[in-house]
């Protein structure tokens, strides 16, 4: 792994996923190590993988319907659940911004629209 401190885990969330990460690992495309880590006092079995491997599973969950995980990282020393790469909730402001564009272009409609006689 590089030298920084951050390391990241997977835990398969079905027989399924953890069968597509040992494919992916016995055909070389990623490098893993199974171990066991505490998260919220309780050890759960996980697979250690660099950032690469990381980025490459997650192109593999989108076109492989079933292929399921969560992500960790240990950030000094700290294992917590990672969601920089997930999808996440838009903010409030983004859906703010996103209605008053609606609305602009609501009255760029009736603006366009002929007058009733």
């Amino acid at each position: 792994m590089k030298s920084s401190s951050i390391q990241f885990f997977i835990e398969p969330d079905n027989g399924f996923s953890n069968g597509v990460i040992c494919l992916n690992l016995e055909r070389g495309v990623i490098s893993a190590e199974e171990q066991k880590v505490l998260y919220k006092k309780t050890p759960i079995p996980v697979w250690e993988v660099d950032l690469r491997s990381l980025q490459l599973l997650r192109k593999n969950r989108v076109s492989i319907p079933g292929f399921k995980f969560k992500t960790y990282a240990n950030i000094n020393g700290r294992i917590q659940a990672w969601q920089l790469l997930d999808f996440r909730k838009k903010s409030r402001a983004a859906k703010v911004r996103k209605a008053i564009e609606k609305m602009a272009q609501k009255k760029m409609a009736e603006k366009r629209r002929p007058p009733l006689a």
